[in-house]
């Protein structure tokens, strides 16, 4: 198998080859040049500049990794350390080219799908497949807060900040290749210039990501989810008026239940008035927690308000040609490659994630179990052979790319990127269901597993009762056929494979 080599000279970016850090926090790949200096144990605050170093004859190039000149105080090899902020680890010898980019706006699924792909990677497959190893770096937090969780079935929440994996694929006969995938807000995505010194980009486009009609075909009426955003706002505003300080777990969990299915048969988050919806939410709520009276007005209307804010901000996501053009519009800005209008030597995968939200019309659902079983990793039998289907899998999603009336991305996409690959991924292989859990009342802390704590201040609260207990929400996987809750992704690795195969 050959891996694409990450050198981009000669069409447009700095001749000196970038390093990239496995801090982390640092997400820019520097050249050595702007790398300080020093041993492994020489104290951060005291590190050479590139030009002190070359004035000690430490050679600012390749070479220094094989360099003898020693640090005077520890009389250890000097070593280029990172320059990021805050961060000085030492650089690894093979951590050169550019990482692959992982770029998805809000709800587009990165944070589930980058740990779905961490996990197959370690796959016995995979190794088998393509005669090379893969050795994770660094990632220990996210495997923690992220992987291990969604092993059990339990969706981490919504990524708050930057984090990183950091990957290395060996083969005997070939270089090594460090890979870094990074997942960062989808705010701050596709818009922020943090990691864009990259030639491969992975880049999700979520069926759920946007409300307007893409071409004939309004793509968000066909999809199911995002109602937990909803039976959270519900319950954290049922905390708030004290009508959960004597309920039992079993009620809320039946009260969850009743109220993602209302919202998703008033369509949320598209829903026409507010306060009709926030009226039947309490009335269903008084009934299933057999409270003696009826909501307040101005209880109807402060979680009519709250629903409002939280569709609001699920709507007002950018549609997917205009994420695109954002990326686009900032590779250039800083200063990629261009060459007859294309951003030259990338790879561009476009990633259709959660398409196992897409099985709402049966036809559709029908069309994409057949692209899936064009591709199965474990049978392509060698890498060339892995090579072609993976052509013949873009090729077939592109079709079907068309079929869901996205011409105009599928045609910004080839005139602006060199090498275009079209996917469809579907990283938990199901829908997910709500799980609620009463905790004791103690002061608040972080929820473990991914959950989301709710209680706390909120507009016009209750005074509360004494020992007021409080409510965690957690996202999981439905129970599948085999009675687990374990995702069952397919396609996650096929994007990877085609931005690293030949």
């Amino acid at each position: 198998m050959k891996i694409r080599s990450n050198s981009t000279r000669g069409i447009g970016w700095a001749e000196e080859s970038p390093y990239f850090c496995i801090g982390d926090q640092c997400l820019t790949p520097r050249p050595l040049s702007q790398m300080r200096y020093g041993c492994i144990l020489c104290d951060p605050a005291k590190l050479m500049t590139s030009a002190e170093a070359a004035m000690k004859g430490v050679p600012i190039s390749p070479r220094v990794f094989d360099s003898r000149v020693l640090c005077e105080e520890h009389q250890l090899p000097i070593r280029p350390r990172c320059a990021g902020p805050g961060c000085s680890e030492v650089i690894r010898r093979d951590a050169t080219g550019r990482p692959i980019r992982l770029v998805g706006g809000a709800h587009s699924g990165k944070t589930v799908y980058s740990a779905l792909l961490a996990s197959e990677l370690h796959s016995p497959t995979f190794f088998q497949t393509t005669s090379t190893s893969v050795a994770r770096i660094n990632g220990d937090a996210y495997l923690r807060r992220t992987v291990l969780p969604l092993a059990r079935g339990v969706l981490a929440e919504k990524s708050s900040q930057s984090h990183k994996i950091v990957f290395r694929f060996v083969r005997d006969g070939y270089p090594a290749e460090m890979i870094t995938l990074h997942d960062m807000p989808g705010e701050d995505t596709p818009t922020a210039p943090i990691g864009y010194h990259s030639d491969k980009t992975l880049f999700l486009i979520n069926p759920q990501a946007t409300s307007t009609p893409i071409g004939r075909i309004d793509i968000g009426s066909v999809v199911r989810g995002r109602d937990f955003l909803g039976v959270e706002v519900l319950v954290k505003r049922l905390a708030d008026m004290a009508w959960l300080d004597t309920a039992n777990e079993a009620a809320v969990q039946s009260l969850c239940n009743q109220a993602a299915a209302a919202l998703r048969g008033h369509g949320w988050p598209n829903c026409p008035r507010w306060e009709d919806l926030a009226a039947f939410l309490l009335e269903m709520a008084r009934t299933a927690l057999t409270r003696p009276a009826s909501a307040e007005e101005a209880d109807r209307r402060v979680l009519a308000d709250l629903l409002d804010g939280t569709a609001k901000a699920l709507c007002d996501m950018p549609d997917f040609i205009t994420q695109f053009d954002t990326w686009a519009e900032t590779m250039r800005a800083i200063g990629a490659p261009v060459v007859d209008g294309r951003l030259a030597g990338h790879r561009l995968a476009l990633v259709f994630s959660k398409a196992d939200l897409l099985g709402g019309k049966s036809e559709l659902a029908t069309r994409l179990d057949a692209l899936f079983r064009t591709l199965s990793v474990s049978q392509t039998g060698s890498s060339q052979a892995l090579c072609a289907a993976l052509q013949d899998f873009s090729g077939g999603a592109c079709k079907l790319f068309l079929e869901l009336d996205l011409a105009n991305l599928v045609q910004k996409a080839k005139q602006q990127v060199d090498e275009v690959g079209f996917f469809f991924v579907s990283s938990l292989g199901r829908d997910t269901e709500i799980k609620v859990t009463r905790l004791a009342p103690v002061a608040a802390q972080a929820a473990p597993g991914g959950g989301h704590q709710i209680g706390g201040a909120a507009a016009a609260p209750i005074a509360p009762a004494a020992n007021t207990p409080r409510w965690e929400l957690t996202e999981v996987l439905a129970r599948g056929p085999d009675g687990t809750r374990t995702p069952t992704p397919r396609g996650v690795i096929n994007p990877l494979l085609w931005l690293l195969l030949r």
